[in-house]
């Protein structure tokens, strides 16, 4: 019985991400194609979002351009999140306390992605 409890509350959707779950991320991989071909590799990085229930919040960060909300346009509690800006996306899925942030955008200059692991706080 008291390994049911156990699995029930590890599979329970109270242990996924809900709204006001904050995140401590560091990017594994940052890439940047410019419009003449060159590629540029950046440094990792460590910034944190806040999952609010119709935006995924970056505060203040030198990452990313965060003049814009990122609006969530699908969502799975728990499982993943889908959010854009009208030049950027992000996707971040979970798995219990952790998970993956992809980010990319797109101008006339470059092409920039980045992938982040991220724990929650």
């Amino acid at each position: 019985m008291k390994k049911l409890l156990i699995t029930l509350l590890l599979i329970s959707p109270f242990s996924f991400a809900d709204w006001g779950d904050v995140y401590f991320c560091s990017t594994i991989k940052d890439i940047q194609i410019n419009k003449d071909g060159s590629l540029v590799k950046r440094e990792t990085v460590a910034f944190k979002f806040k999952h609010n229930d119709d935006v995924i919040d970056f505060g203040s960060t030198n990452l990313i351009d965060t003049s814009l909300p990122y609006k969530i346009t699908r969502g799975i509690q728990g499982i993943e999140i889908h959010a854009e800006t009208p030049f950027s996306r992000a996707y971040f899925s979970e798995d219990r306390d952790t998970g993956q942030l992809f980010w990319s955008t797109s101008n006339p200059n470059y092409v920039r992605s980045f992938v982040a692991d991220c724990d929650k706080f």
